[in-house]
C-alpha cells in the first residue's frame, strides 16, 4: 500500500479500497467493504517515478529486507486476528514498525 510507509503494516476492521486497485476488485466481487484486512506499506513513489512502475518493481537491498520483515509481521497480525480478534490485532500491530 503506497499510503503506508515501507516497514509498517496496518490492520483494519473494514474500509474502502483507497488507491489500491486489487482491493477495489475484491470489494467489487464481494459486494462489500465489511471484511478485515491487513495492509503492508511500500511507501509513496518518488515524484519522477510512474505509480504503476513503482508498485510493480522489485525491492532492492535494504528495501527487500524491510519488505520481507513486513510480510512476516503481517502474517503474525493475521494469526492474532484469528486468535484474538481484529480489535486486539489493531491495538498491537498498528503502532508497530520494524524499528520498534
Amino acid at each position: 500500500d503506497i499510503d503506508i510507509p515501507l516497514g509498517r503494516i496496518r490492520v483494519r476492521l473494514k474500509g474502502s479500497a483507497g488507491s489500491h486497485n486489487g482491493m477495489k476488485s475484491i470489494i467489487y466481487l464481494l459486494e462489500s467493504e465489511e471484511f478485515p484486512r491487513v495492509r503492508i506499506g511500500i511507501g509513496k513513489p518518488p515524484e519522477d517515478v510512474d505509480l504503476v512502475q513503482y508498485v510493480l518493481e522489485e525491492f532492492q537491498g535494504d528495501e527487500l529486507k524491510i519488505a520481507l520483515k513486513s510480510v512476516d509481521l503481517a502474517a503474525d497480525a493475521v494469526i492474532e486476528i484469528i486468535r484474538s480478534g481484529v480489535e486486539r490485532a489493531m491495538s498491537f500491530f498498528n503502532p508497530k514498525s520494524l524499528e520498534d
